[in-house]
């Protein structure tokens, strides 16, 4: 729906209340009112469609922008380059994975669960196999 669409059944909307506030009948008020209601629901559910769409349309947007200035959206990487080098030390050296991810999760850089570590480890020996 379109911003004009959007004004035009706002336009209509207010239209209809000042018939409701004008209207002398008792019972056609309330027909009025009662139409007028279904009106605004309409409305806020078409505004809250556009406004999906505009928020939809403003993250693509930003997203687009960081891949063409080369950077990266959303969570930062758990597994940083410094841990990588860290942790295949550790495994290299036959330390536990429980004493390795300790390790890493005492480290700097971006907060790293036993699960994030373990799925890290599980996609390396995937590599090393294949290799």
């Amino acid at each position: 729906m379109t911003m004009q669409s959007l004004n035009e059944a706002a336009e209509r909307t207010m239209n209809a209340l000042r018939l409701a506030e004008t209207h002398s009948d008792v019972a056609d008020g309330e027909e009025v009112q009662r139409h007028v209601r279904t009106r605004v629901r309409h409305l806020l559910h078409e505004l809250k469609i556009t406004e999906k769409r505009i928020v939809a349309t403003i993250a693509c947007g930003e997203i687009r922008r960081a891949r063409l200035q080369g950077g990266r959206h959303g969570r930062p990487r758990s597994m940083t380059p410094e841990r990588i080098a860290v942790a295949t030390a550790m495994i290299e050296a036959g330390q536990l994975g429980k004493i390795v991810w300790k390790t890493l999760a005492a480290m700097e850089g971006p907060q790293i669960g036993r699960s994030a570590y373990y799925l890290w480890l599980q996609g390396r020996n995937a590599n090393l196999q294949h290799e």
